[in-house]
Protein backbone atom coordinates (compact mmCIF):
# COMPACT_ATOMS: atom_id res chain seq x y z
CA UNK A 1 0.00 0.00 0.00
CA UNK A 2 3.12 2.09 0.78
CA UNK A 3 4.40 1.22 -2.28
CA UNK A 4 4.06 3.58 -6.04
CA UNK A 5 2.05 1.10 -8.45
CA UNK A 6 5.49 0.79 -10.66
CA UNK A 7 6.61 -2.22 -10.33
CA UNK A 8 10.00 -4.45 -9.48
CA UNK A 9 10.52 -2.69 -5.94
CA UNK A 10 12.26 -4.22 -3.09
CA UNK A 11 9.97 -5.08 -0.24
CA UNK A 12 11.92 -4.35 2.47
CA UNK A 13 13.58 -1.11 0.83
CA UNK A 14 9.98 0.13 0.16
CA UNK A 15 9.11 -0.30 3.81
CA UNK A 16 12.39 0.83 5.34
CA UNK A 17 12.43 4.58 3.42
CA UNK A 18 8.61 4.78 4.48
CA UNK A 19 9.66 4.02 8.18
CA UNK A 20 12.41 6.25 8.18
CA UNK A 21 14.51 6.90 11.32
CA UNK A 22 11.93 6.17 13.91
CA UNK A 23 8.44 4.76 11.89
CA UNK A 24 7.46 0.72 12.42
CA UNK A 25 5.14 -0.11 9.72
CA UNK A 26 7.47 -2.69 8.93
CA UNK A 27 5.57 -6.05 9.96
CA UNK A 28 8.49 -6.95 11.15
CA UNK A 29 8.46 -4.86 14.47
CA UNK A 30 5.73 -6.29 15.42
CA UNK A 31 6.67 -9.86 14.55
CA UNK A 32 9.73 -9.38 16.50
CA UNK A 33 8.28 -7.33 19.33
CA UNK A 34 5.32 -8.31 20.11
CA UNK A 35 5.88 -12.24 21.60
CA UNK A 36 9.15 -10.35 23.18
CA UNK A 37 7.03 -7.82 24.68
CA UNK A 38 4.60 -10.57 25.96
CA UNK A 39 6.74 -12.03 27.57
CA UNK A 40 8.32 -9.91 29.43
CA UNK A 41 5.45 -8.72 30.61
CA UNK A 42 4.47 -12.60 32.06
CA UNK A 43 7.67 -11.88 33.85
CA UNK A 44 7.06 -8.25 35.20
CA UNK A 45 3.17 -9.52 36.11
CA UNK A 46 4.04 -12.60 37.21
CA UNK A 47 1.40 -14.68 35.62
CA UNK A 48 3.15 -17.34 36.18
CA UNK A 49 5.82 -18.64 38.84
CA UNK A 50 8.67 -17.74 37.97
CA UNK A 51 10.29 -20.95 38.20
CA UNK A 52 7.69 -22.44 35.38
CA UNK A 53 8.28 -19.70 33.01
CA UNK A 54 12.24 -20.22 33.44
CA UNK A 55 11.65 -23.79 32.69
CA UNK A 56 9.47 -23.37 29.87
CA UNK A 57 12.41 -21.30 28.09
CA UNK A 58 15.21 -23.33 28.98
CA UNK A 59 13.16 -26.44 27.12
CA UNK A 60 12.10 -24.14 24.09
CA UNK A 61 15.60 -23.31 23.38
CA UNK A 62 17.08 -26.86 23.50
CA UNK A 63 13.92 -28.14 21.59
CA UNK A 64 14.12 -25.20 19.25
CA UNK A 65 17.52 -23.68 18.23
CA UNK A 66 20.06 -25.54 16.24
CA UNK A 67 23.48 -25.90 17.27
CA UNK A 68 24.50 -22.74 14.97
CA UNK A 69 21.56 -21.07 16.81
CA UNK A 70 18.93 -20.72 13.81
CA UNK A 71 15.58 -21.58 15.03
CA UNK A 72 13.51 -24.44 13.49
CA UNK A 73 10.35 -22.56 12.73
CA UNK A 74 8.39 -26.34 11.97
CA UNK A 75 8.42 -27.33 15.72
CA UNK A 76 7.36 -24.10 16.94
CA UNK A 77 4.82 -24.30 19.32
CA UNK A 78 3.46 -22.06 22.18
CA UNK A 79 4.33 -18.85 23.26
CA UNK A 80 7.90 -19.86 24.81
CA UNK A 81 8.94 -21.57 21.67
CA UNK A 82 7.62 -18.56 19.22
CA UNK A 83 9.59 -16.03 21.95
CA UNK A 84 12.96 -17.75 21.51
CA UNK A 85 12.89 -18.03 17.62
CA UNK A 86 11.93 -14.44 17.03
CA UNK A 87 14.20 -13.45 19.57
CA UNK A 88 16.88 -15.49 17.75
CA UNK A 89 16.14 -14.21 14.31
CA UNK A 90 16.92 -10.88 15.56
CA UNK A 91 20.66 -12.17 17.17
CA UNK A 92 19.02 -12.14 20.63
CA UNK A 93 19.97 -15.26 22.95
CA UNK A 94 18.34 -16.07 26.12
CA UNK A 95 20.84 -16.67 29.35
CA UNK A 96 19.10 -18.75 31.56
CA UNK A 97 15.25 -18.56 31.90
CA UNK A 98 14.60 -14.94 32.18
CA UNK A 99 17.88 -12.85 30.84
CA UNK A 100 18.17 -11.70 27.67
CA UNK A 101 21.57 -10.77 25.61
CA UNK A 102 20.78 -8.30 22.44
CA UNK A 103 22.76 -8.54 19.57
CA UNK A 104 24.73 -5.08 20.43
CA UNK A 105 25.73 -7.30 24.10
CA UNK A 106 22.99 -5.01 26.40
CA UNK A 107 21.43 -7.84 29.13
CA UNK A 108 18.12 -7.26 30.02
CA UNK A 109 16.46 -8.86 33.10
CA UNK A 110 12.75 -9.90 32.56
CA UNK A 111 12.19 -9.45 36.37
CA UNK A 112 13.50 -6.80 36.65
CA UNK A 113 13.83 -4.50 33.61
CA UNK A 114 10.44 -2.91 32.17
CA UNK A 115 8.56 -4.59 29.36
CA UNK A 116 8.42 -1.02 27.63
CA UNK A 117 12.31 -1.00 27.62
CA UNK A 118 12.73 -4.39 26.14
CA UNK A 119 10.05 -3.75 23.70
CA UNK A 120 12.07 -0.20 22.23
CA UNK A 121 15.50 -2.54 22.71
CA UNK A 122 13.70 -4.97 20.51
CA UNK A 123 12.68 -2.59 18.04
CA UNK A 124 16.09 -1.04 17.74
CA UNK A 125 17.35 -4.43 17.16
CA UNK A 126 14.98 -5.03 14.59
CA UNK A 127 16.20 -2.24 12.60
CA UNK A 128 19.83 -3.40 12.76
CA UNK A 129 18.39 -6.69 11.70
CA UNK A 130 17.05 -4.84 8.32
CA UNK A 131 19.93 -3.14 7.80
CA UNK A 132 21.93 -6.10 7.69
CA UNK A 133 19.63 -7.75 5.48
CA UNK A 134 19.90 -4.64 2.73
CA UNK A 135 23.39 -5.03 3.42
CA UNK A 136 23.39 -8.38 1.80
CA UNK A 137 21.43 -6.50 -1.53
CA UNK A 138 23.92 -4.02 -1.59
CA UNK A 139 27.66 -4.62 -0.37
CA UNK A 140 29.46 -1.39 -1.03
CA UNK A 141 26.78 0.03 1.91
CA UNK A 142 29.15 -1.50 4.36
CA UNK A 143 32.23 -1.04 4.56
CA UNK A 144 34.30 -4.09 5.25
CA UNK A 145 36.36 -2.28 7.84
CA UNK A 146 35.19 0.21 10.27
CA UNK A 147 35.38 3.99 8.85
CA UNK A 148 34.94 5.49 12.03
CA UNK A 149 36.75 4.58 15.13
CA UNK A 150 35.80 6.17 18.20
CA UNK A 151 37.49 5.67 21.35
CA UNK A 152 35.05 3.46 23.72
CA UNK A 153 36.35 4.70 26.69
CA UNK A 154 37.25 8.46 27.64
CA UNK A 155 40.32 7.28 29.89
CA UNK A 156 42.10 5.86 27.31
CA UNK A 157 41.85 2.72 28.87
CA UNK A 158 42.18 -0.78 26.63
CA UNK A 159 39.32 -2.35 25.84
CA UNK A 160 37.61 -4.46 23.71
CA UNK A 161 37.00 -3.11 19.99
CA UNK A 162 33.03 -3.09 19.34
CA UNK A 163 31.85 -2.45 15.98
CA UNK A 164 28.56 -0.83 14.98
CA UNK A 165 26.84 0.19 11.90
CA UNK A 166 25.46 3.35 11.95
CA UNK A 167 22.03 3.68 10.25
CA UNK A 168 21.45 6.25 7.51
CA UNK A 169 17.42 6.55 7.34
CA UNK A 170 18.16 9.65 9.58
CA UNK A 171 19.49 11.65 6.99
CA UNK A 172 16.96 10.29 4.40
CA UNK A 173 14.23 11.72 7.08
CA UNK A 174 14.96 15.26 5.87
CA UNK A 175 14.41 15.13 2.18
CA UNK A 176 11.89 11.79 2.27
CA UNK A 177 9.15 12.40 5.30
CA UNK A 178 6.10 14.72 4.51
CA UNK A 179 6.11 18.17 5.73
CA UNK A 180 4.69 21.63 5.56
CA UNK A 181 7.45 23.65 4.49
CA UNK A 182 9.01 23.14 1.14
CA UNK A 183 12.59 24.53 1.67
CA UNK A 184 14.54 21.78 2.84
CA UNK A 185 17.45 22.21 5.07
CA UNK A 186 19.42 19.33 4.08
CA UNK A 187 19.77 20.62 0.04
CA UNK A 188 19.32 23.99 -0.51
CA UNK A 189 17.93 22.76 -4.37
CA UNK A 190 16.08 20.02 -3.02
CA UNK A 191 12.29 20.44 -4.46
CA UNK A 192 9.36 18.44 -3.05
CA UNK A 193 8.75 16.91 -6.83
CA UNK A 194 12.44 15.07 -5.80
CA UNK A 195 11.15 12.87 -3.13
CA UNK A 196 9.16 10.76 -6.04
CA UNK A 197 12.37 10.30 -7.62
CA UNK A 198 15.03 9.72 -4.15
CA UNK A 199 12.47 7.38 -3.09
CA UNK A 200 12.12 5.38 -6.14
CA UNK A 201 15.78 5.10 -6.99
CA UNK A 202 16.00 3.76 -3.18
CA UNK A 203 13.76 1.07 -3.23
CA UNK A 204 14.68 -0.30 -7.00
CA UNK A 205 11.75 1.03 -9.18
CA UNK A 206 14.12 2.35 -11.72
CA UNK A 207 14.28 0.15 -14.95
CA UNK A 208 17.18 0.66 -17.13
CA UNK A 209 17.77 -1.57 -20.15
CA UNK A 210 20.21 -3.79 -18.96
CA UNK A 211 17.43 -4.66 -16.07
CA UNK A 212 15.09 -5.08 -18.52
CA UNK A 213 16.97 -7.12 -20.55
CA UNK A 214 17.42 -9.54 -17.66
CA UNK A 215 13.88 -10.50 -17.53
CA UNK A 216 13.29 -13.35 -20.00
CA UNK A 217 10.76 -12.74 -22.53
CA UNK A 218 10.85 -9.20 -22.38
CA UNK A 219 14.00 -7.88 -24.85
CA UNK A 220 17.32 -9.30 -25.92
CA UNK A 221 18.82 -6.27 -26.44
CA UNK A 222 21.32 -4.91 -23.47
CA UNK A 223 22.44 -1.38 -25.02
CA UNK A 224 21.61 2.00 -23.78
CA UNK A 225 19.11 2.94 -25.79
CA UNK A 226 20.15 6.52 -26.15
CA UNK A 227 23.97 6.08 -27.51
CA UNK A 228 23.52 2.17 -28.30
CA UNK A 229 27.31 2.19 -27.36
CA UNK A 230 27.33 0.10 -24.02
CA UNK A 231 25.19 -0.98 -21.52
CA UNK A 232 22.11 0.39 -20.15
CA UNK A 233 23.20 0.32 -16.48
CA UNK A 234 22.16 2.96 -13.65
CA UNK A 235 25.76 3.85 -13.79
CA UNK A 236 26.02 4.77 -17.38
CA UNK A 237 22.77 7.12 -17.02
CA UNK A 238 25.24 9.20 -15.46
CA UNK A 239 27.78 9.07 -18.49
Amino acid sequence: MVSPEAGGKNHELVLLAADGARGILDPSFDAHGLPIWMWALAHWEEWLPISALDEAVRYAVSAVLTTDGCARWSVVAGPAAAVVASASRIGWTFEGGHCLVADDGCRFDLRLDPPVVILQAAHRATRRWRLRRVGLLFPHLMPQQPDVMVPADPAGMTQEMVTTTMDFTDMLDGLLQPRRQTACKVVDEWEPKHKGYLRSAITGGQWPQARVAAVPGWSDDWQCQLCHSDVGTLGHRLV
